[in-house]
């Protein structure tokens, strides 16, 4: 059968469906069975070639049809307690990540057939972690001036052109980062799913100093399919941001902010314009890549999100 790491690959062939769509799987009810996206399967892949590589040194199984509840219990307990190189603990939010990564390794095994349909789940519902992550929040036009001031001064420019994609865009870091020059149209982006979440394309509406911020971007690129290199960019950008928003004392350092700066933007320019509430909302989730409206909690302001809310159209 191979190395477990090559047990989890070929398992999760079985379930892989780039190209497909999530938001049909999901009215079908079938969206938990399957991967939709490159990126996912990365991170996935990476979760559970680490556990099962642990699984193999503390219990000495060789079939992936072994792995047990109580190993996974084992492993996820280790990395909740163990520190990392800087000597804090995994966040909640990535310990979640590793309890999805390994429910979809449960779907993966079973698809296979090397693990029962009516056996036990091999992730206990109770290891998930009960906090859900901070909401992001919108730099202040004051700390957003400050902010780019800084990062224009830092000597990677490509730092500032990221947080000004992020914020000019909406872009998530990951879209920001891997930005493909045909993605930029004369006046919006079309992101073709390749970088986006769950890798569902989608239009993201541009301002006119977007436009003319993004088209610069277009030429600076020349013949390059990609905005930027990409090579340890991503985390540099989130570092950098970091850092700089903790010198300038800002409380919430995240470069989803610039994310969060373009949601109430657009929202609050599309109700200047005359747009109810329900139909801003609508179209802030499609800017932003989400199907549901009520995941706009987490992005607008308490001032946006109490504006007309009884909009019905």
């Amino acid at each position: 059968m191979g190395s477990l790491v090559y047990q989890v690959e070929s398992a999760f062939r079985v379930i892989f469906t780039p190209g497909a769509s999530r938001h049909a799987a999901k009215r079908r009810g079938e969206a938990d069975q399957y991967i939709y996206s490159f990126a996912t399967l990365g991170k996935y892949l990476r979760v559970c070639n680490d556990s099962v590589r642990w699984v193999k040194g503390r219990y000495g199984i060789s079939r992936l049809g072994d792995l047990a509840p109580h190993m996974v219990t084992a492993f996820i307990r280790l990395r909740q307690s163990e520190p990392l190189p800087n000597r804090r603990l995994r966040s909640p939010n990535t310990i979640n990540g590793y309890l999805d990564a390994l429910r979809k390794l449960d779907t993966a095994i079973r698809a296979k057939g090397w693990r029962r349909a009516n056996a036990p789940p091999l992730v206990d519902p109770a290891l998930r972690v009960r906090h859900g992550p901070p909401r992001p929040t919108p730099f202040t036009p004051e700390e957003t001036q400050a902010m780019d001031d800084r990062l224009q001064a830092y000597p990677d420019p490509r730092v500032a052109l990221v947080a000004s994609a992020m914020r000019l865009g909406g872009l998530r870091l990951d879209e920001a980062v891997r930005l493909r020059v045909s993605e930029i149209l004369d006046d919006r982006l079309s992101l073709d799913g390749h970088s986006c979440k769950n890798g569902r394309p989608r239009e993201v509406p541009l301002t006119p100093d977007a436009i003319q911020f993004f088209h610069a971007l277009k030429a600076q690129a020349g013949e390059r399919p990609l905005v930027f290199e990409t090579a340890r960019l991503r985390g540099l950008v989130q570092r950098v941001v970091k850092a700089t928003a903790e010198t300038l004392g800002i409380a919430d350092r995240r470069s989803h902010n610039f994310r969060a700066h373009y949601a109430n933007a657009l929202y609050r320019r599309l109700r200047a314009d005359g747009i109810s509430d329900r139909r801003a909302r609508r179209t802030v989730a499609a800017a932003l890549g989400h199907g549901r409206i009520s995941v706009l909690k987490h992005y607008l302001s308490p001032s946006g999100e109490q504006d007309d809310v009884t909009d019905q159209d």
